[in-house]
């Protein structure tokens, strides 16, 4: 979460599971957490009447390297869900984070 001139903050989770999955697998996962979180945070906002934000799910994908192929199938998913998309190198929060625990 992200305030413009107050910081941000990220949650995230640490999870045991099979392993190797495949980089289609992974993103796929990541994006559809990402979208479950930003669904729920979107109706805790509505039911207390919180106006006036602007949420959008970072994903961990980009137009070169070994995700570009997943690029347009979890865009579609997202803004088809009707949230906003950001992809990488504007995914500032998902590489970032990723990087981080990675």
């Amino acid at each position: 979460i992200h305030r413009l001139g107050k910081g941000g903050r990220y949650f995230w989770q640490r999870r045991r599971e099979r392993n190797p999955r495949s980089i289609r697998e992974r993103i796929w996962r990541e994006a559809w957490l990402s979208y479950e979180l930003a669904r729920r945070l979107v109706e805790a906002l509505q039911e207390r009447e919180v106006l006036g934000f602007h949420l959008e799910i970072h994903v961990d994908v980009g137009r070169s390297g070994r995700t570009r192929e997943l690029v347009e199938e979890v865009v579609g998913m997202i803004r088809g869900s009707g949230f906003a998309v950001r992809t990488k190198p504007e995914a500032y929060a998902a590489s970032t984070v990723a990087d981080k625990h990675t």
